[in-house]
This record gives C-alpha cells, sequence and structure tokens, in this order.
C-alpha cells in the first residue's frame, strides 16, 4: 500500500513538472498557472515525504519486533 500511494506521488509530479514545463510564458494567465502547478507540486513532495517517513517507521517497528521476539527466545 505504501509503495502504491510513493508511485502515486510520484507519477502526480512528474506530470506536474511536465505541465509547468510546457506552459506557454505568453499565456495571459500564466503566472496563475505557475502558481497553481507549483501549489500542487509542493504538495505532492509533502505527500512523498508522508510516505517515505510512515515505511521508515514502520521498518524500524518491524525491525525492534524481531530483535525482541529474537531476544525473546533466547
Amino acid at each position: 500500500m505504501l509503495n502504491a500511494s510513493l508511485h502515486q506521488a510520484e507519477t502526480i509530479k512528474t506530470r506536474l513538472e511536465q505541465q509547468m514545463d510546457n506552459l506557454d510564458v505568453t499565456d495571459t494567465h500564466y503566472d496563475k498557472k505557475i502558481s497553481d502547478l507549483q501549489r500542487r507540486l509542493d504538495a505532492q513532495y509533502d505527500r512523498i515525504d508522508e510516505v517515505e517517513e510512515t515505511r521508515a517507521e514502520l521498518t524500524k517497528a518491524t525491525y525492534d519486533e524481531i530483535k525482541r521476539v529474537q531476544l525473546w527466545r533466547h
């Protein structure tokens, strides 16, 4: 589930970056569009950070639990 969430956020981030790269600077609404895309891109970076932090916490918790069980058996 975490891998799927991370993949989705990274895919959205890549698409937003492509949209930003393809904006027409002569468009009368360029500043508003780039601002909106940047806000959405920032949100994806936040989401990626959250997923990566959760994955790291779960990995540590799993490792700690394995060590606890190993110590209990000895």
